[in-house]
């Protein structure tokens, strides 16, 4: 259902090289985790899904947290936000961050899962840990 997860250092911060990160999905996993480690001039990032284009057929929901729950921003300020690529931004702290990113879609009507679920879940959790200066 995720594509790809981009996590990148903010562009507006002024530093010589920019973090990036593309995290493709499992091939049979529904639950990943990464860790990070970031320097403290790092503090600001973008997180950025890529969803697959069936997943707009569906019924679904995303939820990513950085400390609070994010709201999506537009890609270009001033146009709509773009349920497939959406921007999130979130500022870190000094030490372990817990990033979490989770998808749950309906299924189609009458399709259930192996174990018997209407629905399916996609969660990836980044461990990014903002180094001391």
């Amino acid at each position: 259902m995720i594509n790809s997860l981009v996590i990148e250092t903010h562009p507006g911060l002024n530093i010589a090289r920019h973090f990036h990160m593309d995290l493709p999905p499992h091939p049979t996993l529904t639950q990943q985790s990464v860790t990070i480690n970031l320097p403290h001039t790092h503090y600001y990032i973008q997180i950025k899904p890529k969803l697959v284009a069936s997943i707009l057929d569906r019924q679904h929901r995303m939820f990513i947290t950085c400390g609070s729950r994010l709201t999506a921003l537009p890609l270009i300020p001033g146009h709509p936000i773009d349920p497939r690529n959406a921007l999130y931004e979130c500022r870190l702290h000094p030490g372990v961050n817990r990033i979490e990113i989770e998808l749950i879609a309906a299924l189609p009507k009458g399709a259930k899962t192996m174990n018997g679920l209407d629905y399916e879940l996609e969660k990836i959790t980044v461990y990014a840990n903002l180094m001391k200066s």
